[in-house]
C-alpha cells in the first residue's frame, strides 16, 4: 500500500462523509423549516391564553438612570424602571 492509495481511501471516506451529510441537510432543512414555522404560529395561541400573571413582568431597566451593577438610580437610590 502506497501513500496516494492512504491518501485516496481518505479522500473517499471525506467524500462519503459529505454526502452523508447532504443527504441529511435535504430532509432536515424542510423539516425544520415547516416545524418551526408550526411553532411560531400556534405559541401566539399560548401567549394568548396563559395568564397575564405568568409573565415576569419585569421590564428592562432604562438606560437613562440606571446603574446595571446595583439594578438603581445612582440620583435617587430609587429601583430603575422603565
Amino acid at each position: 500500500m502506497t501513500l496516494i492509495d492512504i491518501w485516496l481511501g481518505i479522500l473517499q471516506g471525506l467524500g462519503t462523509t459529505a454526502a452523508v451529510t447532504a443527504y441529511g441537510l435535504v430532509f432536515a432543512i424542510p423539516f425544520a423549516l415547516a416545524f418551526g414555522v408550526a411553532q411560531y404560529l400556534t405559541g401566539g395561541v399560548a401567549r394568548l391564553l396563559s395568564p397575564a400573571s405568568s409573565n415576569s413582568g419585569a421590564a428592562p431597566p432604562s438606560s437613562s438612570c440606571c446603574s446595571f451593577s446595583t439594578m438603581r438610580c445612582p440620583s435617587s437610590g430609587s429601583p430603575c424602571r422603565p
